[in-house]
């Protein structure tokens, strides 16, 4: 996208970082280059005085040569300052469009695995008996008993009849009663594909009981996103 003839990203950083610039320059020290305080006009005037009573008092004497510049002695460093500040500002705004960047090619896609989840309990709730319940404390008495412990989970992804990943991950927390959680990326060519992912949260001698499987059309630059919603019946490809 352009603004007569230029583009925008070119355009966006001076309109950022241009008034932070004159803000930077503002108060550290262009309004008093513009409009100087009373004070330091003061200040010069009992500096200027000093340095031509010094100069008749050497009057005659060994030639005596002092150092030049420091604070207050003209524009100069704050024109230094200022280009300085131009150069990095050019610099953000050049960085921000070269080298160009792109996450994929122009002929690829990407699928991303992005899922979090809990497994099964490992033991099943029991009711406890009556003994039980009276050999806890008042506090602690509850029909049922459940383990917090609970199984990993394992996710397997299949593209055109091929298995591009199979992985499981452990669930979270100190008790092991956490999600199990996954996250990759693969970049695909464009077009139709066969997607098939299976997904296992009970013991691991089971079958994987969620399967989605599903043919798309996956364009250029497209990502496609696998995850696991429950109110939405488990497995998703959106």
């Amino acid at each position: 996208m352009e603004i007569a003839g230029v583009p925008v990203f070119y355009i966006v950083p001076i309109l950022v970082f241009g008034p932070l610039l004159f803000g930077i320059l503002w108060t550290f020290g262009l309004k008093d280059l513009i409009k100087p305080p009373p004070e330091d006009i003061e200040a010069r005037r009992l500096r200027k005085e000093t340095e031509q009573a010094a100069r008749h008092a050497r009057k005659g004497g060994k030639a005596h040569f002092t150092r030049g510049g420091g604070p207050g002695k003209g524009p100069v460093p704050w024109v230094v300052q200022g280009v300085g500040y131009a150069l990095f500002m050019a610099l953000l705004g050049l960085l921000s469009a070269w080298p160009p960047y792109a996450a994929q090619g122009p002929a690829t896609a990407m699928i991303k695995l992005s899922l979090s989840h809990p497994g099964q309990h490992k033991e099943e709730c029991r009711k406890l008996t009556r003994e039980e319940l009276a050999a806890l404390p008042p506090n602690m008495r509850r029909k049922t008993k459940c383990s917090r412990e609970r199984w990993p989970v394992t996710v397997q992804l299949d593209l055109d009849g091929k298995t591009v990943y199979s992985g499981t991950a452990a669930p979270r927390g100190l008790s092991e009663d956490g999600p199990s959680s996954f996250y990759e990326k693969f970049v695909v060519p464009a077009g139709e594909h066969r997607l098939v992912i299976r997904m296992r949260d009970g013991a691991p001698d089971g079958d994987f009981n969620h399967v989605k499987e599903q043919t798309l059309t996956l364009a250029p630059a497209r990502s496609l996103v696998v995850g696991f919603h429950q109110a939405s019946g488990g497995l998703v490809i959106e």
